[in-house]
């Protein structure tokens, strides 16, 4: 075998390397994608698409004998490997486009069947290349399969590779510019000019578009994030957010990575939250958290020089507000003779600080000898519509020294509807 004869050997095998590697490598991706796109169980079946277009790519070859013959098989190789590599992005894109509802009705059915038929197109490029390898050129079949067998071992380890570097639709990108190189190698083994062109640019744009859709995925690691930012960037001073709102949910933060010392608790909103307030007195109510449509909010106040009162406001939509609680004074005895039990319904006007709840102490009383402290515990529950929070508080108001922390409160506010 002459030096000439050996090199397009090794570029014909080198091309179906790659092809192959490129096939088993879009086969897996797809049941990565197909787990987010469609309901996960419709995932193995992109295996099914795969073998579908590949075997129908065989019998293709099969079927036209005149067509695939021996002599015109080395051009179909190109001209098959630059198909299967520009199909691989085209389809995909297509089936982003379509918009699947895996359901059992006629709608549901035919999105799904659209959906894999368009994805088989590429594997049946794929089959006739293949295909074409092992039937109709010459030399020993045994170095053709085994660069087969190779190429879809290896395109199996390299998915767990770009996987590490990309997200799935970023490496399918890589998979056309894998299926390119394959054409180009089948185009330097025949001499054709044109088809080696053709998939030099299809390898360029491929890359350009993968490194692009790469560069755009969600960071995945702490140690890329600098200390205090988000983005990896120091913001400017003042309000410059990092984060647009509404962009990050549940299901983007783990667990147990967020802590007191990273966000605080009256800067988030849900279902949920605590409630905590230690103060001295001041005028202005102070916001402690937000939770359905209200925004909860606690005062320590001085009405009188000889008061401190806590006072507990809600802001939000028009409603009602009815609370039950017992209290009692410097814990050795009821406020008054109905027991220390408190129970109460009234309206809430809209968009205002609007007062649910209040018990304050008496600075002049001399037993003990400097004031007492007021103790309550109890249950408001604030409705707006279909809309129900309940509040669970337990609240000490210490009138007893002049310390930092003359009102306290501690509870949890969860809306219940």
């Amino acid at each position: 075998m002459s030096t000439g004869t050996r090199g397009r050997r090794a570029a014909v095998l080198a091309g179906v390397f790659a092809v192959a590697a490129a096939t088993l490598m879009y086969e897996i991706l797809l049941t990565r994608i197909f787990s987010v796109t469609m309901w996960y169980h419709f995932a193995f079946l992109a295996v099914a698409a795969a073998l579908l277009g590949m075997t129908l790519g065989a019998v293709l070859v099969q079927a036209r004998p005149r067509t695939f013959s021996a002599a015109a098989a080395p051009g179909h190789l190109a001209t098959s490997a630059l198909f299967f590599a520009t199909g691989v992005p085209a389809t995909f894109l297509l089936h982003l486009a379509i918009p699947v509802v895996p359901t059992l009705t006629t709608a549901g059915l035919l999105s799904v069947l659209i959906t894999y038929a368009f994805i088989a197109v590429p594997f049946v490029a794929s089959g006739v290349c293949i295909c074409l390898a092992l039937t109709r050129l010459p030399g020993p079949v045994s170095s053709i399969y085994a660069a087969d067998l190779a190429g879809a071992a290896c395109g199996c380890l390299a998915t767990v590779g770009a996987l590490k570097i990309a997200d799935a639709p970023a490496a399918v990108f890589l998979v056309a510019a894998l299926a390119a190189a394959g054409a180009g190698a089948f185009a330097v083994a025949t001499g054709a000019r044109r088809a080696l062109a053709a998939a030099l640019v299809l390898i360029a744009a491929t890359l350009a578009l993968g490194g692009t859709a790469a560069a755009a995925v969600i960071i995945t690691d702490n140690s890329q994030v600098a200390p205090n930012t988000i983005s990896g960037h120091k913001p400017p001073s003042g309000k410059h957010s990092n984060l647009i709102a509404g962009s990050v949910n549940a299901q983007d933060v783990a667990d147990n990575t967020l802590g007191g010392a990273d966000i605080l608790e009256p800067t988030l909103t849900g279902n949920a939250r605590k409630l905590i307030f230690h103060t001295a007195t001041g005028p202005i109510p102070t916001q402690i958290a937000t939770v359905g449509p209200y925004a909860i909010k606690a005062a320590c106040e001085e009405p009188s020089p000889a008061h401190w009162a806590l006072t507990l406001y809600v802001n939000g939509p028009a409603g009602t507000v009815s609370y039950t609680y017992l209290d009692s004074v410097n814990d050795n005895g009821i406020d008054d003779p109905t027991g220390g039990f408190r129970s109460d319904t009234r309206p809430i006007p809209a968009n205002q600080d609007a007062p649910i709840f209040g018990i304050f102490a008496d600075t002049s009383y001399q037993t003990p000898p400097n004031g007492n402290f007021h103790h309550a515990a109890g249950t408001v529950m604030l409705r707006s519509g279909q809309v129900l929070v309940q509040v669970d508080f337990d609240v000490v108001v210490d009138a007893t020294d002049q310390g930092p922390n003359g009102c306290n409160l501690l509870g949890t506010a969860t809306r219940a509807t």
